[in-house]
């Protein structure tokens, strides 16, 4: 991402993400202007910086849309557009679908569609509802967990990064 350094960071279980920002980048995390870190993997979700004071855990990674999966993290600043990001993590969870549900083989394709459409200036507001939709039809009818964490990036972008889509749209 947008961090200068990039590498391997053993941390304990409730470790804060500002904290192994801190280890990995030492003193030039202060200056890094830190946006969201998308943790956990394309299927992830984005955390806002005002959250880097949380801890590295199960529960309250996923209380915020993210999961710990591969526990990659991944630093954004401002300049980096969280829709445009959440399309390249759906474009690439399209792709490694395996196709055997269709909740997840098409609602990943239609919302990248979706994503698509916004990202090139022709997005409408009721794609921000469809999106919305289909993150929801992932988590709950999704016969395996790729397709229930598919919807993180989908839904954490929505929930913490809703003025970019409306900025897009608008």
């Amino acid at each position: 991402g947008d961090a200068p350094y990039s590498g391997l960071v053993e941390a304990a279980f409730g470790t804060s993400l500002g904290d192994i920002l801190n280890s990995a980048c030492g003193d030039a995390a202060k200056k890094l202007d830190v946006k969201a870190l998308q943790v956990g993997g394309p299927s992830g979700g984005f955390i806002p910086a005002k959250h880097l004071d949380t801890a590295f855990d199960y529960a309250t990674l996923t209380e915020l849309g993210a999961i710990v999966g591969s526990g990659s993290i991944v630093v954004k600043n401002h300049r980096k557009c969280i829709v445009d990001g959440t399309r390249a993590q759906v474009a690439f969870l399209a792709e490694e679908s395996c196709g055997k549900c269709t909740v997840c083989r098409e609602g990943l394709f239609a919302a990248n569609k979706i994503l698509n459409r916004i990202c090139e200036g022709n997005g409408v507001e009721k794609d921000i509802e469809a999106l919305s939709e289909i993150a929801e039809g992932l988590q709950v009818a999704s016969f395996c967990q790729f397709g229930k964490t598919a919807a993180n990036p989908i839904a954490s972008s929505l929930r913490h990064f809703m003025d970019e889509y409306q900025a897009h749209i608008a």
